[in-house]
């Protein structure tokens, strides 16, 4: 007995890969502004009713196109270095958001969910994924004492993407390599044991 998915579900299938290319090749050529379903489904040689059969508007459309072009698959890397391991995640955004052509898609994606609920909930629900395995990251480490066990793993989640969605969006300067390591150390070394003298106590604060 064949195991063959069906001719239409590979029909269907076909038209929605179609249908993401389409949207984020033509997002990345003219603009979020200017893209429309017409000139969606125009270049995926679809009608506009397929479109709407998934999506209800360009901006899901256009969420879940990004979710398969920048999306990271399954945990953070986990190899005993934390400062490494988030290192190379902050890189990591910081050029997907920064130095490519879908890090501007991704901008005017966030704008447009300010003022429309759905797309924001759309949104929130495509990054959940990337930051639980953030969160989870950061939890293994304060299992193995790499990090203080009364900070947030959540407001440590914020602290760290923040500082690279901050400068990305807000373009307050070019993000660099050595920019993330700074920011990086910085945010260690302030969730790190603190060390404590004999007998228990922690020194002094520096005045």
């Amino acid at each position: 007995m064949s195991t063959s998915p069906p001719d239409s579900y590979r029909r269907n299938e076909h038209a929605r890969r179609a249908i993401l290319d389409a949207a984020i090749d033509t997002a990345i050529e003219v603009g979020y502004e200017k893209t429309s379903i017409e000139g969606i489904a125009k270049r995926a040689r679809v009608g506009k009713q397929t479109i709407y059969r998934w999506w209800p508007s360009k901006g899901a459309v256009l969420l879940e196109a990004l979710q398969q072009r920048m999306g990271r698959d399954g945990e953070l890397a986990d190899t005993g270095d934390l400062f490494a391991d988030l290192r190379g995640e902050l890189l990591r955004a910081a050029h997907l958001y920064g130095a490519t052509p879908i890090g501007a898609v991704y901008h005017a994606l966030l704008t447009a969910s300010l003022s429309d609920a759905a797309l924001a909930e759309a949104h929130d629900a495509m990054v959940r994924p990337g930051i639980d395995a953030l969160r989870r990251r950061l939890e293994a480490a304060q299992e193995l004492g790499h990090i203080r066990p009364d900070i947030d793993a959540a407001t440590l989640v914020d602290m760290l993407y923040g500082t690279i969605l901050f400068q990305v969006l807000l373009r307050t300067r070019p993000l660099a390599p050595g920019q993330v390591d700074e920011s990086l150390r910085i945010i260690l070394d302030g969730v790190r044991p603190r060390p404590t003298l004999e007998g228990g106590a922690r020194p002094a604060a520096s005045e």
